[in-house]
């Protein structure tokens, strides 16, 4: 299991604290993995946005895990997520 505080500068808050869990478990098929961002009750155009790209996010991970088209998979994560991560920040 992995958390971290994630604050995005984008949110309408930018001060508030959200937090990001990853939780891999084993399966007889392989692994299974649940992403859970809490904190975002407060700010549901935030709550919206995430639902959308998480799941973008976690099928590029899946793909680039499994060797398919591993560089086309984060081309797309750059391109197509509704938000730039890369202006947020974990702390």
């Amino acid at each position: 299991m992995l958390a971290y505080s994630w604050f995005a500068n984008w949110h309408e808050k930018p001060d508030h604290r959200t937090v990001v869990r990853w939780e891999l478990t084993a399966t007889k098929a392989g692994t299974h993995l649940k992403v859970t961002h809490s904190g975002l009750a407060q700010m549901p155009a935030a709550c919206q946005g995430y639902s959308q790209g998480w799941p973008g996010l976690v099928q590029s991970l899946k793909n680039f895990a499994e060797n398919k088209s591993s560089s086309e998979s984060f081309r797309k994560i750059n391109q197509e997520q509704p938000h730039d991560y890369n202006r947020g920040h974990a702390r």
